[in-house]
């Protein structure tokens, strides 16, 4: 089965044709004659292990042959996928501009509800607090009547939910969309213990340290680990 030696070098446009040929063709005689063989002396297993050599030659010849245009092609990808990222870098770095702008945004809208349903929160315990004193006062008075009325408002004021302030709205824009993941940040490695609620967690193991974060939504405590909410904007296109 052995042919003389191919010349792999490739023609002036990349690939010759007629190299390829026979190199395909080798390939096909190989599969042939490697499924007609059988080994039932020294002498028949000694040309096998000749033919093996053979193929392993033959192989390399096809790898000689393609390695010049694999390489051609490979660098004309990584040229493509440097041009990419050329262009993308700028717009990646825009988006997470935009996406933390935004973001402190919504944070600061938050904090500003919260604030006013405190605030809301505040004057309705006032105001149960002002009827109740007029409730005792009235009674001290002895007007019955207007102590168990003034009671009574009392009392349904501070069990009515504390209206929400329409000052402060959740900032809404088309496209946009926002969710909120707990994650856990390493504040202090050397406190963080080995086990936590029967996971494993070191070697400081971040993504199962996430993965409780997000189970316990920030409830449980982890030496030297900190919780917090972290606020995921996505936009449509």
């Amino acid at each position: 089965m052995s042919e003389a030696a191919i010349n792999t070098t490739t023609a002036p446009n990349g690939l010759d044709m007629l190299i390829e040929q026979k190199l395909e063709t080798m390939g096909n005689q190989a599969i042939l004659y490697a499924k007609s063989i059988v080994i039932a002396n020294h002498e028949e297993y000694e040309g096998a292990a000749d033919f093996l050599t053979e193929i392993k030659r033959r192989a390399k010849a096809v790898k000689d042959y393609w390695a010049e245009p694999k390489s051609r092609a490979k660098a004309a990808h990584q040229s493509v996928v440097d041009k990419e990222k050329a262009m993308l870098d700028p717009l990646s770095e825009s988006e997470t501009i935009v996406k933390r702008a935004m973001v402190t945004y919504q944070n600061a809208v938050e904090v500003a509800r919260r604030k006013a349903e405190a605030e809301a929160r505040e004057r309705q315990r006032l105001e149960a607090e002002r009827l109740m004193k007029e409730a005792v006062a009235a009674e001290e008075k002895g007007d019955d009547a207007k102590a168990s009325i003034a009671m009574a408002m009392a009392e349904m004021v501070e069990d009515m939910k504390a209206p929400m302030p329409n000052a402060v709205e959740t900032p809404k824009a088309s496209g946009i969309s926002t969710r909120k993941v707990w994650k856990a940040r390493i504040i202090n490695p050397g406190l963080v213990p080995i086990m936590a609620n029967g996971i494993e967690i070191r070697p400081i193991n971040s993504s199962a340290i996430d993965q409780l974060a997000r189970m316990s939504r920030g409830t449980i405590e982890i030496p030297g680990v900190e919780f917090y909410e972290d606020v995921i904007l996505s936009a449509r296109t």
